[in-house]
């Protein structure tokens, strides 16, 4: 079982490197796009959607590493008052009957939306905005999916420390 928890923590590296990634890029293209805007009185359409198709990349690429490394919000008020038990119990019931079952139920209707756009050779409605609107809706199966497997690789981890096996 750690071998596979390995796996999959990889695949979470990975998508946040990737998401890293993006947000760099992201901050340059910002930071040119205002310097042309205000400096040199140019403005390019395609450029600025490709800001939010790259802050999509760093939000939904992002979100399987932040739940696998226990970054994400919860409510602790409550939480701090159990037992460590209690909250390993409440992480793996958490997990496996709301954020992977959640992330699934988006897989499985976003594929009919990616797909559609797809169909349609969707593109921006904008005049100069970029061509392939699928391709950054294709990115929400993807992500979703990806996040299953940090919440599986989470809650696995967290069943092995309930029973005294912790990595």
């Amino acid at each position: 079982m750690i071998s596979l928890i390995r796996f999959l923590d990889n695949i979470q590296r990975i998508a946040f490197g990737v998401s890293m990634v993006s947000m760099v890029v992201m901050v340059l293209l910002i930071l040119f796009n205002v310097s042309g805007r205000y400096w040199f009185d140019f403005n390019i359409i395609g450029l600025q959607e490709l800001e939010w198709y790259l802050f999509s990349m760093v939000f939904l690429l992002s979100m399987g590493y932040v739940i696998r490394t226990d970054g994400h919000v919860r409510v602790d008020m409550l939480r701090e008052k159990m037992s460590w038990r209690l909250q390993f119990l409440l992480d793996v019931f958490g997990t496996f009957f709301f954020i992977i079952p959640f992330c699934g139920l988006i897989v499985y209707h976003s594929l009919d939306f990616v797909s559609a756009s797809y169909a349609i050779g969707e593109v921006s409605v904008n005049p100069g905005g970029l061509p392939m609107v699928w391709l950054i809706k294709g990115l929400i199966p993807v992500a979703f999916s990806i996040t299953i497997l940090g919440a599986l690789a989470h809650g696995l981890e967290t069943i092995m420390a309930l029973r005294g096996n912790a990595r």
